[in-house]
């Protein structure tokens, strides 16, 4: 696991000039770790950008959300793209829990919004909640999509919880 944004050759990067006047001057770009050697021999690299937090009592019974826009950027071939909310229980080896996802791979070239949600009930207390996205490429491929206007909340009236990408983590597999 590493900090996020990255260099710009593996997971992540802040970009430039892709958005309109809702998205403002910078984006988040999330593709693939391109300095993991094993594309060239034709393994699927699944790359995640992440941040997580763990579920405590207090949040029984709270739908959170995770709403973003997103567009198209550069994936070719046999990349495939999504969004998460899911949880581990480290408790179980890291088990995954809930998966829930948002099918990023035919995502417009334009900006569109996505929303993800999550009830948390008694039995994910103790475990890890992570909000994020992911992508899968083989080979080199491009893989990139943008994301902007991020935002992680609870359903209830409770303020938003700023999402700030800079303590967001890469991780691939």
């Amino acid at each position: 696991v590493f900090p996020a944004p990255n260099d710009g050759a593996a997971f992540c990067a802040i970009v430039t000039g892709q958005g309109g006047a809702e998205q403002g001057n910078q984006q988040l770009s999330v593709f693939s770790d391109y300095n993991n050697m094993d594309h060239g021999n034709g393994a699927f690299i699944e790359a995640n950008v992440f941040q997580e937090q763990p579920i405590v009592a207090g949040d029984v019974g709270q739908t959170w959300v995770f709403d973003f826009q997103a567009k198209m950027g550069n994936l070719e071939g046999q990349t495939t793209a999504i969004a998460f909310i899911k949880t581990l229980d480290p408790n179980a080896g890291y088990a995954l829990t809930n998966f829930v996802t948002e099918d990023m791979t035919n995502t417009p070239t334009t900006w569109s919004s996505y929303s993800l949600s999550l009830l948390i009930d008694e039995s994910l207390v103790d475990q890890i909640l992570q909000i994020g996205f992911a992508n899968t490429a083989t080979y080199y491929q491009g893989s990139g999509v943008f994301y902007d206007n991020i935002n992680y909340y609870r359903s209830d009236p409770t303020p938003a919880i700023p999402v700030t990408w800079g303590k967001m983590k890469s991780l691939y597999r």
